[in-house]
């Protein structure tokens, strides 16, 4: 009996160590659609950072995630690892529902640094039901204060009062996109020292914008825009902007540049603005 009760306390022992570690990086949850990984704290939201093997599962957001003190050179989830255009780390593939809540307060000083926001490279994923407050994201290019570039993705209800600035590809929301986006804003000061530079986002390609909206003031020295500095044969529908935007050549109170094959339909620029 006493050998049995040995075995059963050393099994016991495995099953309990087995499930700290599938579930100590977060504060619950298993990862998948029906139950996701609990993202609750700080300390929550920087293990999902660093944990790059779960990129591509779901995780929801239980509670407002303060960041204050938190200073990056990188994007804060699925970072690039190096200074560049050609991007060599993870990409998010899995679903983030930020479930109403909101993060807020970190820094990203991202100087060369391609790739830079909340998200660096989201592709396939879905980022939904989160905002973004009270931030300041600077880098080169591929720069927005929730995503630096998002591909065959989504984006929905979310928002960012996040102040961006960039080199090229700077959006208030998302720095280049090439997924759709829905139902979004953006209110932060947005600017670019070189194009491509919009108040929600930098470059929009092949995909829809809608129902969204922009307020802050957009600086570049060309294809800027109050919501969206250069799009490529994509529609933008029921949104608008209202922030002042100076540039000195293709420079748009909504789009900043259009392609032939791009459309926008019910959609507007509240011109006293500026």
């Amino acid at each position: 009996m006493k050998t049995r009760t040995h075995v059963i306390l050393f099994l016991t022992a495995i099953i309990t160590l087995t499930v700290g570690s599938a579930f100590g990086a977060y504060s619950g949850g298993s990862g998948t659609a029906p139950d996701p990984y609990q993202i609750t704290t700080k300390q929550d939201l920087l293990a999902l950072a660093a944990n790059t093997a779960d990129y591509g599962k779901c995780f929801i957001l239980t509670a407002d995630i303060d960041m204050e003190g938190q200073v990056f050179t990188t994007a804060v989830i699925a970072a690039d690892t190096i200074s560049g255009s050609g991007f060599q780390g993870t990409t998010f593939t899995g679903t983030f529902d930020g479930n109403g809540h909101k993060i807020s307060y970190f820094t990203i000083n991202g100087g060369s640094n391609w790739f830079l926001g909340l998200f660096g490279y989201v592709q396939g994923g879905l980022v939904k039901n989160l905002g973004v407050e009270n931030c300041a994201v600077s880098g080169a290019s591929w720069v927005g204060g929730l995503m630096g570039y998002e591909e065959y993705g989504a984006i929905s209800n979310c928002y960012s009062t996040a102040t961006v600035s960039g080199y090229s590809l700077v959006g208030g929301l998302v720095g280049r996109n090439a997924g759709s986006i829905s139902n979004c804003y953006s209110t932060g000061s947005v600017s670019g020292s070189y194009a491509e530079v919009g108040g929600l986002v930098g470059e929009n390609v092949s995909y829809s914008i809608s129902n969204c909206y922009s307020t802050g003031t957009v600086i570049s020295p060309s294809f800027v825009g109050g919501l969206v500095g250069y799009s490529y044969e994509c529609s933008i529908s029921n949104s608008y902007s209202t922030g002042a935007v100076n540039g000195a050549s293709f420079v748009g109170g909504l789009v900043g540049y259009k392609t032939p094959g791009s459309s926008v339909n019910n959609s507007f620029w509240d011109t006293n603005t500026s």
